[in-house]
């Protein structure tokens, strides 16, 4: 065995080495010269010959304390050093990092927005609903939301928790329809004027064509006459209130017989004009078919005016053929005393034939016959009676 004092001074040589590094030889010879092996001759370093030959094990000790630099180095401490952070200048960039969506690798795992990316859908009528489909992104693009809940993108009244129509659609996107609706009455409406005559009615929530959702037309054939109609002076009845004419403005004065109605007319012209006033408003002059019509109008006329009142009774197209110019038949007269006569001289025109029937207010309402073309007479203006 070499003697331990020969260990100790190859030991304690300078040797040009780091510290760190003789430190750990000299351990390493301890162990040996405890153990009874010291090294035959001093024990020497690899290289120790001198600086120069030591260059070697200096440059490699450089190398190795430089890698162990620049792994120490964290420029935005996040806790990841450079050479494994892939943005060293962004402190929430680094392995392990929460992605985020916003266009960038936030876990440097090489991936961008992976499993963060949103879906946007299209909103075509703008009430907050998408339809399916629909693009990835960060951020929504315009014209897009959130969610694809729509089920009719191009109407806004319908989409989920819009009121239930009953109008045979799903208007709130459960896919139900009229789920919860009670269904309206319909009517018949054969005339299509938007209110229903006679027949059944039925439930339903669009019935097509030809119903309508209120009744009470009383002429179901005419479009023109309908409940609420503006009444014109027709003859008819025309907003189904029962009477024709009864809010109507019209020439005369308007007076109902039960459900007739006649005019009154209390402007002085000869018979021509009469008919003409009457046929203007859909009328005709009076005829009379019974003895208690022919009182009415007796007692009716004798309220405006004391005179005669030209009626519908005429012999014009034969002497003493009378009819009525409605067409009506003659059944019923009520002729004054001697009367028609066809007698000239008292009235406005004397050598003119008496062919045109006047109702007068003596006697109960007798009938005389005059000249057609007298508009007064005997200090008396001729009126007219109409009848729809």
């Amino acid at each position: 065995m070499h003697s331990p004092h020969a260990v100790n001074q190859t030991v304690g040589a300078p040797t040009g080495r780091s510290p760190g590094r003789a430190a750990a030889l000299r351990a390493a010879a301890l162990l040996l010269a405890l153990a009874g092996c010291a090294p035959p001759g001093p024990l020497k370093l690899a290289n120790s010959d001198g600086p120069g030959a030591d260059g070697g094990a200096a440059a490699e000790d450089t190398a190795d304390d430089g890698a162990d630099g620049a792994d120490a180095v964290d420029a935005d401490a996040d806790g990841a050093p450079a050479s494994a952070d892939c943005d060293d200048a962004n402190a929430a960039r680094y392995p392990g990092a929460p992605e985020l969506c916003n266009g960038q690798d936030d876990d440097c795992d090489a991936e961008i927005d992976e499993g963060v990316l949103l879906r946007w859908y299209t909103d075509g009528d703008g009430d907050g609903f998408g339809a399916p489909g629909g693009e990835e992104g960060c951020a929504a693009p315009a014209g897009t939301v959130d969610n694809d809940a729509d089920c009719d993108d191009l109407d806004p009244l319908r989409a989920p928790g819009a009121p239930e129509l009953c109008n045979d659609q799903d208007d709130d996107c459960d896919d139900e329809i009229d789920e919860g609706v009670v269904p309206p009455t319909w009517w018949p409406d054969a005339d299509g004027d938007g209110v229903g005559g006679g027949g059944a009615p039925i439930e339903a929530c669009d019935p097509g064509p030809g119903w309508a959702t209120s009744s009470g037309d009383c002429d179901d054939a005419d479009p023109t006459v309908f409940p609420g109609k503006r009444e014109d002076c027709d003859a008819r009845d025309d907003d189904c209130s029962g009477l024709a004419d009864d809010t109507a403005a019209c020439p005369c004065v308007v007076e109902h017989r039960g459900t007739q109605p006649y005019l009154f007319c209390t402007t002085g012209t000869d018979w021509a004009g009469a008919q003409a006033t009457c046929t203007a408003v859909g009328y005709h002059l009076a005829d009379v078919e019974d003895s208690a019509e022919d009182a009415w109008l007796a007692t009716t006329a004798a309220t405006y005016a004391s005179t005669y009142w030209w009626m519908g009774a005429n012999d014009l197209t034969a002497e003493g053929a009378w009819t009525w110019e409605s067409g009506a038949a003659w059944d019923y007269t009520n002729w004054c005393a001697s009367e028609p006569n066809n007698g000239h001289g008292l009235e406005c025109v004397p050598t003119t034939e008496e062919d045109c029937g006047v109702l007068g207010w003596q006697s109960g309402g007798c009938w005389n016959d005059y000249p057609c073309t007298c508009a007064a007479g005997q200090g008396q203006p001729y009126y007219s009676i109409c009848e729809g």
